[in-house]
Protein backbone atom coordinates (compact mmCIF):
# COMPACT_ATOMS: atom_id res chain seq x y z
CA UNK A 1 0.00 0.00 0.00
CA UNK A 2 2.63 2.35 0.67
CA UNK A 3 4.57 1.70 -1.94
CA UNK A 4 1.44 2.01 -4.38
CA UNK A 5 1.01 5.17 -3.20
CA UNK A 6 4.80 6.21 -3.66
CA UNK A 7 4.44 5.56 -6.71
CA UNK A 8 0.93 7.43 -7.18
CA UNK A 9 2.22 10.93 -5.55
CA UNK A 10 5.61 10.58 -8.17
CA UNK A 11 3.40 10.85 -10.92
CA UNK A 12 1.75 13.48 -9.62
CA UNK A 13 5.00 15.34 -8.49
CA UNK A 14 6.22 14.10 -12.31
CA UNK A 15 2.78 15.84 -13.56
CA UNK A 16 3.68 18.98 -12.45
CA UNK A 17 7.21 19.15 -13.73
CA UNK A 18 8.93 19.81 -17.17
CA UNK A 19 10.42 16.95 -18.36
CA UNK A 20 14.62 17.91 -17.56
CA UNK A 21 13.13 17.92 -13.92
CA UNK A 22 11.15 14.13 -13.24
CA UNK A 23 12.39 11.96 -10.96
CA UNK A 24 13.07 8.42 -12.51
CA UNK A 25 14.01 4.88 -11.49
CA UNK A 26 13.41 3.15 -7.91
CA UNK A 27 11.53 4.62 -5.39
CA UNK A 28 13.81 6.73 -2.12
CA UNK A 29 13.64 6.25 0.73
CA UNK A 30 12.47 9.95 1.02
CA UNK A 31 9.19 9.03 -1.15
CA UNK A 32 8.45 6.06 0.73
CA UNK A 33 8.36 8.05 4.23
CA UNK A 34 6.17 10.87 2.46
CA UNK A 35 4.02 7.85 1.81
CA UNK A 36 3.40 6.78 5.20
CA UNK A 37 2.75 10.01 6.49
CA UNK A 38 0.34 10.70 3.95
CA UNK A 39 -1.64 7.37 5.19
CA UNK A 40 -1.13 8.49 8.34
CA UNK A 41 -2.62 11.57 7.96
CA UNK A 42 -5.80 9.92 6.22
CA UNK A 43 -5.97 7.81 8.99
CA UNK A 44 -6.46 10.06 11.71
CA UNK A 45 -8.67 12.36 9.80
CA UNK A 46 -11.16 9.46 9.69
CA UNK A 47 -10.79 7.65 13.29
CA UNK A 48 -10.17 10.86 15.07
CA UNK A 49 -11.76 14.11 13.28
CA UNK A 50 -12.91 15.78 16.63
CA UNK A 51 -9.59 15.63 18.33
CA UNK A 52 -7.95 17.12 15.29
CA UNK A 53 -10.83 20.23 15.37
CA UNK A 54 -10.50 20.64 18.77
CA UNK A 55 -6.55 20.89 18.47
CA UNK A 56 -6.42 23.51 15.86
CA UNK A 57 -9.13 25.53 17.01
CA UNK A 58 -7.42 25.80 20.03
CA UNK A 59 -10.18 24.10 21.99
CA UNK A 60 -10.48 21.52 25.22
CA UNK A 61 -10.86 17.82 24.08
CA UNK A 62 -13.74 16.78 25.74
CA UNK A 63 -13.35 15.05 29.19
CA UNK A 64 -14.92 11.93 27.86
CA UNK A 65 -12.48 11.34 24.95
CA UNK A 66 -10.82 8.56 25.30
CA UNK A 67 -7.44 9.67 24.27
CA UNK A 68 -7.29 12.63 26.36
CA UNK A 69 -5.63 11.11 28.98
CA UNK A 70 -2.39 10.97 26.22
CA UNK A 71 -2.10 14.21 25.92
CA UNK A 72 -2.45 14.47 22.64
CA UNK A 73 -0.79 17.33 20.47
CA UNK A 74 -1.24 18.46 16.29
CA UNK A 75 2.03 18.81 14.77
CA UNK A 76 2.99 19.13 11.14
CA UNK A 77 -0.18 17.55 9.88
CA UNK A 78 0.22 14.35 12.04
CA UNK A 79 -1.69 13.97 15.83
CA UNK A 80 1.22 12.64 18.32
CA UNK A 81 1.21 11.60 21.65
CA UNK A 82 2.04 14.18 24.60
CA UNK A 83 3.69 13.54 28.12
CA UNK A 84 6.08 13.95 30.59
CA UNK A 85 8.76 12.51 27.77
CA UNK A 86 9.16 16.02 26.29
CA UNK A 87 11.89 16.74 28.48
CA UNK A 88 13.96 13.74 27.48
CA UNK A 89 17.15 13.16 25.02
CA UNK A 90 15.08 11.07 22.96
CA UNK A 91 14.57 11.64 19.24
CA UNK A 92 10.96 13.31 18.70
CA UNK A 93 9.24 10.15 17.45
CA UNK A 94 10.02 8.31 20.66
CA UNK A 95 9.02 11.01 22.74
CA UNK A 96 6.00 11.52 20.37
CA UNK A 97 4.40 8.30 19.00
CA UNK A 98 1.94 8.96 16.07
CA UNK A 99 -1.37 8.08 17.39
CA UNK A 100 -2.69 5.55 15.67
CA UNK A 101 -6.16 4.01 16.25
CA UNK A 102 -6.36 0.81 18.26
CA UNK A 103 -8.09 -1.70 15.31
CA UNK A 104 -7.19 -1.61 11.48
CA UNK A 105 -5.82 -2.11 9.16
CA UNK A 106 -2.99 0.46 9.61
CA UNK A 107 -1.79 -1.38 13.14
CA UNK A 108 -1.23 -4.04 10.99
CA UNK A 109 0.84 -2.23 8.04
CA UNK A 110 2.91 -0.61 10.51
CA UNK A 111 3.96 -3.52 12.70
CA UNK A 112 5.05 -5.68 9.57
Amino acid sequence: MKRILAWCLRFKENARNPPSQRTIGSLTATELSRALICLIRNVQSVHFPLEIQCLLKGKKIPNSNSVLNLSPFYENSILRVGGRLKHSNLTVNQKHPILIPNKGLINKFLIC
